[in-house]
Parts: C-alpha cells; sequence; structure tokens
C-alpha cells in the first residue's frame, strides 16, 4: 500500500533529550533537495515500527518527499511503500504518531558535506517530539494525504471522462480499475527515469571515444528509451486535446439551446451554428445577438424555409449566407451590421 503522510513542519518544537528545536523552511527545503537528489535505488528511508532503535521491524519505506507548498515550504509529506504490519498499524491506530528523524549537521558520506537532513521516521505511542498530530488513515485526515495525477497533469479542463482515463491507465501499462495513487507513481516513475537517462547521456557525450564506444550500447538503449517515453507523454498530451475539444463542443451545444429556446434559431441550423461557433466563439455570439425571433413556415409542398420578420432576422440571415460561403465569421459579421445599422 503506498500513501503520503505529513512528516514534519518548519517551527519551533520540544525535545525530551535536546530540549527546544527550531526547524526553517530552508531546513525543509534542504532536507527534500538531499533525499530527492539521490539515486532512484538509494531513495529510500525506513520508517520503524515502536521505536526509534536501528534494529528495529520496518513499518513502511520513504521513497520521496514533498514540500508543501514545494515553492516555500512550510511542511514536508514524505512518500511511503508501506509493509502490510505498518499499514495495518495505521488504520487500526495500533501505533498513534509518526516521528521524523533528522539531523542540522549531518556529514555526507560521498561528498563529506554537512547540513540538515532528514534520515527516517518512526510510528510510534510515545514520540520524542511535542505538537505531533496523528498518523491516521487513509481519507481520515487532511495529515494523510493522496496525491493525484490532476496534481501533475494538464487534465483540469472538466472533460477528464471515466474513458480517457482507461486510455491513459493502458498507455502507462496499468490496470483500467488502477487507483489515482498507482498512476501518480507511474508518472512519476516515468519522470525519474527519464531524468536519469538524460543525464546518462550527458555524461557519455563529455567522456573520452574510449568510453564512448565502451558505453554505446548502454547509450543505444537509452536513446530507445527515451523516444518510447515520449511517445507515451505525447499520447497524454492527444488526450488531453480530445479533452479539450469535448469543452468546446459542449459550449457549443449549450449556446445553441440557449438560441433555440429564446426562439432566435431553428434546430436545422445546428451544424452551422456549432461549426461557426467553434471556428470563432466570441465573433459567433456576438452574430447571434443579431438576430430578432425566427418563424418556420411550410408552403404547400410541405418545404419549410425561414423567413426575416425584422431588420436583425436579416442581418441573420445575411450573415448565414455569408457563413455558408466560406466567409470567414469577421467578414460576415461585417456584412450583417451594415444591414441592420
Amino acid at each position: 500500500m503506498n500513501g503520503v503522510i505529513e512528516l514534519i513542519e518548519a517551527g519551533t518544537t520540544y525535545h525530551n533529550d535536546y530540549g527546544e528545536l527550531v526547524i526553517t523552511t530552508e531546513n525543509l527545503i534542504e532536507g527534500i533537495n538531499k533525499f530527492n537528489s539521490l539515486p532512484k535505488n538509494e531513495r529510500r528511508m525506513v520508517v520503524k515500527y515502536g521505536t526509534h532503535e536501528p534494529a528495529a521491524d520496518a513499518a513502511g519505506w520513504i521513497v520521496g518527499l514533498v514540500g508543501l507548498p514545494e515553492s516555500a515550504p512550510k511542511k514536508v509529506a514524505a512518500i511511503v511503500e508501506w509493509t502490510k504490519r505498518g499499514y495495518e498499524a495505521v488504520v487500526n491506530k495500533l501505533q498513534r504518531y509518526i516521528s521524523p528523524e533528522f539531523a542540522y549537521e549531518w556529514v555526507d558520506n560521498k561528498t563529506g558535506e554537512k547540513g540538515f537532513a532528514i534520515i527516517g521516521a518512526a510510528l510510534l505511542n510515545d514520540p520524542h517530539l511535542t505538537a505531533l498530530g496523528p498518523a491516521v488513515a487513509l481519507g481520515e485526515s487532511k495529515r494523510f494525504m493522496t496525491l493525484t495525477p490532476r496534481d501533475i497533469l494538464f487534465l483540469s479542463t472538466g472533460g477528464f471522462t471515466m474513458e480517457m482515463r482507461e486510455k491513459l491507465c493502458t498507455m502507462l501499462g496499468l490496470e483500467a480499475a488502477a487507483s489515482d495513487d498507482d498512476i501518480l507513481n507511474k508518472l512519476r516513475d516515468l519522470q525519474s527515469e527519464k531524468s536519469e537517462i538524460e543525464v546518462e547521456l550527458s555524461n557519455v557525450k563529455n567522456d573520452s571515444e574510449n568510453k564512448i564506444k565502451n558505453l554505446s550500447a548502454t547509450s543505444t538503449e537509452a536513446g530507445n528509451k527515451i523516444v518510447e517515453l515520449q511517445a507515451q507523454l505525447d499520447s497524454a498530451n492527444k488526450v488531453a486535446a480530445e479533452a479539450r475539444e469535448q469543452k468546446i463542443t459542449l459550449e457549443a451545444e449549450t449556446e445553441f439551446a440557449k438560441l433555440c429556446a429564446s426562439g432566435r434559431a431553428l434546430p436545422r441550423e445546428r451544424e452551422v451554428c456549432l461549426a461557426a461557433y467553434k471556428r470563432d466563439p466570441e465573433g459567433t455570439l456576438k452574430s447571434w445577438e443579431l438576430r430578432g425571433t425566427v418563424i418556420e413556415l411550410s408552403n404547400v409542398t410541405g418545404i419549410s424555409e425561414q423567413t426575416p420578420s425584422s431588420a436583425s432576422e436579416k442581418a441573420s440571415a445575411i450573415y448565414a449566407k455569408a457563413i455558408a460561403s466560406g466567409k470567414s465569421p469577421q467578414e460576415a459579421y461585417s456584412e450583417a451590421i451594415k444591414i441592420k445599422n
């Protein structure tokens, strides 16, 4: 079970052994960057079960840190892969608190650099820090959050249907019933893989000819992977374009329905009116304002026609005729306004 839980926040807290501790936004940014810059296979911090002791069983593994908000975080959320025991402890309230582990002068064994670092956490009933909120099950509190794909995608148009969601899951190699967590984690994995491959290719270019020859097979494989990832991103863009098309069609249908309801258009004009709206929504709405009430007449052979009953109807008829002849909405509007004036 993957989840996202609030781990640590900026401010003043009190530790039973170390006394008053001040955690700044700068500390949080440094801790997030330090962890997220690690290679993917090293981004795993243990969440201990029931104690901070090193030999404790794992309740879960932290695989990512996110600032809330990202630009100037006041809190840090941790993406956690829970073990079965850890998840049950959270859901059933067997352990009440999530207690962060951090250090102000943590020394990086590889670089020798010192600085603030978030180094783990523990599920506890008796934390050493004050002001800790409870660790609660998914959906029960704002402290335990689920991030959705809408946080990182452009699918906020209101046209993201279940069919499109299923298409997205298929493109990502997921089951159609995949959760938002599964989709988000897959997208983040793809983006992370792409970034790592691009860095690898850049390093290859800067190496000597011999090293380039030795890494040629890896370079080719990485290039193919980038092409594959780009194709998946292009497909996602196509889904978004379809959503936008659905949105403009819905707007056109709504406006035309209003026009018919007010007696200023006939149902048979639907296709022409919808096409005009999609080409130029603003110009088309202006032209529709010119219309008066239209009347449907039938001659002896049963053929219907629209007869203008005022200058507004005549202007509307001229606009429709101009559109049908291939003129732009702006040109048709100019001709129609002359008649009305």
